[in-house]
């Protein structure tokens, strides 16, 4: 295969200049367009055979695509000394493209391992994204409890601090009974407050829930959202995870 072209580099250093240069650019255009048909004839064969991996493919095509660069090399020497093309040679009519090796198809090429890495490098991609969505949200939400809890205890101090002078003034002679009976009342009264809370959340998660079925066609992505928002307790962060799950959806149909 590579014969052609060990004979052309002997004629272009042994073969005079002057008289013998029209003589030497044929014959260089022969042998260089010989070994083009030879290597493209033995490319296409050994594609068809099925017998070239990804590697040694694209290192051929790219030894193709340099025979075919010589050729038209050799076209424009001869034109540029007004040598007419013999008849049995013929010039490439398209220019050199060095983007040769790329025109195999990569896909067809890539094995059933390589497709799956591909395809759980995209599900990472699609997971980091989700996460980092995920952990804005759960500070912003942090960040605005903590300031309302902040409010919250430094309103209910003060309420306490004034009933304390109150009751200081009004009831100093109080009994510790009667002590006792107000801290059985005080303690009797967070569970009601707190089923109320539980049957509130209930209620407001059904309603965050979207009405068509969320169970259905999930893809990886869509269904973490969906846990997530189920499983969550904060009544904004779980209707902020509804919204998401919402949009991920919309967008995905």
């Amino acid at each position: 295969m590579f014969k052609p072209v060990i004979i052309a580099m002997i004629l272009l250093f042994t073969c005079p200049a002057g008289a013998g240069q029209e003589a030497l650019l044929l014959d260089r255009l022969r042998v260089d367009s010989e070994s083009l048909r030879s290597a493209e004839q033995d490319f296409q064969r050994h594609q068809g055979r099925g017998n070239m991996g990804a590697a040694e493919s694209r290192d051929y095509a790219t030894y193709v695509d340099r025979l075919r660069q010589r050729v038209v090399r050799d076209c424009a020497a001869l034109a540029a000394v007004e040598i007419a093309i013999p008849a049995d040679l013929e010039c490439p009519q398209q220019p050199f493209s060095s983007a040769g090796p790329a025109a195999i198809d990569q896909q067809a090429e890539q094995t059933d391992a390589e497709r799956a890495a591909a395809l759980d490098a995209e599900l990472s991609t699609g997971l980091g994204t989700f996460d980092e969505k995920l952990l804005r949200e759960q500070e912003r939400v942090k960040a605005a409890r903590q300031n309302t809890g902040g409010g919250g205890g430094q309103g209910g101090a003060g309420s306490t601090a004034e009933g304390g002078r109150s009751g200081g003034l009004a009831g100093s002679g109080d009994t510790n009974g009667a002590g006792e009976s107000q801290q059985d009342g005080a303690l009797s009264a967070p569970p009601s407050t707190s089923e109320n809370a539980k049957s509130s959340g209930r209620q407001t998660a059904v309603k965050e829930r979207p009405t068509e079925s969320v169970d259905e066609n999930d893809d990886v992505v869509a269904r973490q959202l969906r846990e997530a928002a189920e499983k969550e307790a904060d009544p904004e962060l779980r209707k902020k995870l509804w919204e998401e799950y919402r949009k991920y959806k919309q967008g995905t149909r």
